[in-house]
């Protein structure tokens, strides 16, 4: 039936993620606080913004997946890929919203502003390439 082969593919999922941990859990957060900000962070809103959107977060957990992988069965020592893949995933996603809060006009302290800039400067842009 539908349910038992959408368990099994949560479960196929989760295997290849690594596991549910308090990491990707705080990635999950991250990424759905990122999912709830304002429309206007889609601007102009377009149907393509939003397949991007979705493509780059899709490819994140991919990307967590392989890391889980060469872990798992290249290195065969614990997580430590994975694990640094998770945190840096974690750190991009806490500059997105960061980053989305100042849009808004929020106050936040500045020397976390001046921190998150100079990570945006240092990547090229100035700004991330959602």
């Amino acid at each position: 039936s539908y349910i038992s082969n959408y368990g099994e593919f949560i479960s196929i999922l989760i295997w290849f993620l690594g596991g549910i941990d308090n990491l990707l859990l705080s990635l999950m957060i991250f990424v759905t606080i990122e999912c709830l900000s304002p429309p206007y962070v889609f601007f102009p809103f377009s149907i393509k913004s939003i397949v991007r959107w979705i493509a780059n977060k899709f490819t994140i957990f991919l990307l967590i997946g392989i890391a889980n992988t060469i872990d798992t069965f290249l290195i065969q020592s614990g997580e430590s890929l994975r694990t640094i893949a998770l945190w840096f995933y974690i750190s991009y996603e806490c500059i997105i919203v960061l980053d989305n809060s100042k849009k808004l006009g929020l106050p936040i302290p500045e020397k976390l502003v001046d921190f998150v800039h100079g990570i945006l400067k240092e990547s090229g842009n100035g700004k991330y390439d959602d």
